[in-house]
């Protein structure tokens, strides 16, 4: 009973993190249109998310030593999983488009599921993994749409916005796996020294001062969106979920980000939403259903 307890909660967690972060397409989107650039809005992100965590931190007093393996997979976490994941996600959103982005990321779960065969020597069940490439297969026929040819018509800015979004979408899947490797360290710590990390690393790439080209009530609007909705909150929900659950779990689960990112364009941007995109969230609905009822019945 407590096992399943803790993968309830840790599926409530994931799925949470997942809606979160299903706003990083519109957001994203909204801060390239007032002007920044990937490299600024990535700053402003692990910045400014590294900076409250900081205040949080220093009046609740949260912060703790950490040795030196710890800092080392959190420096790798800032590094790939944090730095480089939302560069990447911001120039694949300003080639690509958002919603194509994020199911671009989201095929993170497949690089999930080959390094814990490769590092963990899980097996890899026959049922999940056919229900993995259900989900998957979902995700493709939700991105499958005449907009991006219509809108993008430079296949070079085409090609470089999927590369960018496939790498987003392999520094999401090895989130968990540097996760697994930090299990004795407190979700808040995790974030908060891993944004750390990734601020100072983007930092060299700042060439002037972002709030005093662009600053206006719209670029603090947004840019708090992005620092709390699909930052803070979502990270730590989402590694309290990998330590409750397990990777694979929480990174499936989190997946609901793509027909999330589909609903925010749609009620936000009025993007349009065409049949093929919604027959795709169904046939991803019914994967991570398949694999649900196949991880519950195995446990």
């Amino acid at each position: 009973m407590l096992l399943k307890n803790k993968l309830l909660l840790g599926g409530g967690l994931a799925v949470s993190a997942g809606f979160m972060w299903g706003t990083l397409g519109v957001i994203t989107v909204e801060l390239i249109n007032l002007g920044l650039d990937a490299f600024q809005i990535s700053f402003i992100r692990m910045g400014g998310a590294f900076l409250i965590c900081l205040l949080v931190g220093l009046y609740r007093q949260q912060f703790r030593l950490i040795n030196i393996r710890q800092f080392f997979f959190l420096i790798l976490v800032g590094l790939i999983c944090q730095a480089l994941s939302s560069y990447a996600f911001s120039q694949s959103v300003s080639k690509i488009g958002g919603n194509i982005t994020i199911a671009l990321m989201c095929t993170g779960p497949i690089f999930t599921l080959f390094l814990n065969r490769i590092l963990f020597a899980e097996v890899l069940q026959i049922k999940s993994v056919l229900s993995v490439l259900v989900a998957i297969l979902g995700l493709l026929f939700l991105v499958i749409s005449n907009d991006i040819s219509m809108n993008h018509k430079n296949l070079v800015n085409i090609w470089i916005g999927l590369i960018f979004g496939i790498i987003s979408g392999f520094c999401y899947g090895l989130f968990p796996i540097l996760a697994r490797y930090l299990e004795s360290v407190s979700p808040f710590i995790i974030v908060s020294y891993s944004c750390g990390f990734a601020a100072l690393i983007l930092l060299p790439a700042q060439s002037n001062l972002v709030i005093n080209q662009h600053l206006s009530l719209a670029l603090i609007f947004w840019g708090a969106l992005l620092i709390f909705i699909p930052t803070i909150i979502a990270d730590l929900f989402y590694v309290k979920a990998i330590h409750l659950s397990g990777t694979l779990i929480a990174s499936l689960f989190a997946l609901v980000e793509v027909p999330a990112a589909t609903i925010y364009a749609v009620m936000i941007q009025s993007t349009h939403i065409n049949l093929i995109q919604i027959l795709g969230i169904g046939i991803f609905c019914i994967g991570l259903s398949g694999l649900i009822i196949n991880k519950n019945l195995t446990n």
